[in-house]
């Protein structure tokens, strides 16, 4: 009795740990879409800066495009990431409810014979 009733509060600890993680890990996709639409934004002023700037200072833009460029691949790269660790974990605990589902308690003998 006495290991069942230490494996439950650990059980529990575990349960909330890992529920922390997950708020925690949609909280930053949210910022992350956040990030990645400021960099949309900012990469799509930056092209028409470029077009109306001309060929007079197209190193100058197409620097900070690339550099622009590759922080929302970063970005993107994360977001992606985070969202399949995210829909691995919901999909394992789709699966384990599913598995809970598929094992039947154990047929009360008395129970089948009453109701015969």
């Amino acid at each position: 009795m006495s290991s069942e009733s230490s494996k439950s509060p650990d059980k529990k600890e575990r349960l909330e740990s890992a529920r922390k993680v997950q708020a925690e890990l949609r909280e930053t996709l949210k910022e992350l879409q956040d990030d990645i639409e400021v960099i949309r934004t900012h990469l799509a002023n930056l092209g028409r800066k470029w077009l109306i700037a001309g060929e007079a200072d197209e190193a100058k833009w197409e620097k900070e495009y690339d550099s622009q460029k590759a922080s929302l691949s970063r970005l993107l790269k994360a977001y992606t990431w985070i969202s399949d660790e995210l829909r691995s974990i919901e999909d394992l605990r789709a699966e384990r409810k599913t598995l809970c589902l598929r094992v039947s308690p154990p047929v009360n003998p008395s129970q089948s014979i009453s109701q015969t």
